[in-house]
């Protein structure tokens, strides 16, 4: 039988905080982003959101994440934007349910093929357990169980 092993040490995962609060139900829920965060211990977790972040969730991501606070005012996808430059520059992988966040790129710098290879899909079961897909452009270690 052979497992996939993900090393994702020091890589930057960069959190679509909007997104990630997303539960089993579609339903808004922090403890969805926490989770999310903690998912990726060992990385360089920066986590994006709406500048009107609640303050206690605020608080308990700085604990575990840096944090990007974005204004979201005039333009409601400028975090999704934040989210797509941050992971071009630091050369990351995006955490988002989001498939079309290649809509909000303009030039040359990346395409449709970039934001799928760089995206990792999540998924949250009725008992609040996450799971992850993948992207097959992540670097990927197969070992073998015995």
């Amino acid at each position: 039988m052979n497992l996939r092993i993900y090393d994702l040490n020091e890589t930057t995962i960069v959190i679509d905080g909007r997104n990630a609060e997303r539960d089993y139900g579609g339903e808004r829920n922090p403890d969805c982003l926490i989770k999310i965060v903690e998912g990726f211990e060992g990385c360089r977790v920066i986590v994006v959101h709406a500048h009107w972040i609640k303050s206690d969730l605020l608080k308990r991501i700085k604990e575990i994440a840096k944090v990007q606070l974005v204004d979201v005012t005039r333009d409601p996808e400028w975090d999704d934007k934040i989210v797509l430059a941050i992971c071009m520059l630091e050369d990351g992988f995006y955490v988002s349910n989001d498939t079309q966040m290649f809509k909000h790129l303009k030039g040359n710098l990346a395409d449709k093929n970039w934001c799928a290879s760089r995206r990792i899909g999540f998924q949250f079961d009725q008992e609040g357990d996450v799971s992850f897909q993948y992207p097959n452009s992540l670097n990927v270690n197969i070992a073998s169980l015995e």
